[in-house]
């Protein structure tokens, strides 16, 4: 039995109009049969994917880490911002208020 035949004994058996694919412009893309371990899932099982998709999975991984990354350090530069603001408000306040007495 090839892929084709595989899938559609599948449909049969779920009860899946033979036609519903055709019907709706999708095509069958066969299973990847080359895989390779990309990483760990949050559950702890290995990721497989084919090597072209491990690789774009790496630099996708990198990219997200370097834009985690730099929103820690804006936040980091946005806190100290805020504090500044916070302090030259506290010391404009307590001038105002030792020229009050």
């Amino acid at each position: 039995m090839n892929y084709s035949e595989y899938i559609s004994s599948i449909h049969q058996t779920l009860g899946i109009p033979a036609d519903y694919a055709a019907s709706r412009q999708m095509t069958l893309i066969p299973e990847a049969t080359h895989l390779i371990q990309a990483d760990m899932n949050s559950a702890g099982r290995p990721r497989c994917l084919t090597p072209t998709a491990t690789r774009a999975w790496h630099e996708l991984k990198a990219a997200a880490a370097a834009v985690a990354e730099c929103d820690r350090l804006a936040a980091r530069i946005e806190r100290v911002e805020n504090d500044l603001a916070c302090a030259r408000a506290d010391l404009v306040a307590a001038r105002n208020s030792s020229r009050r007495r």
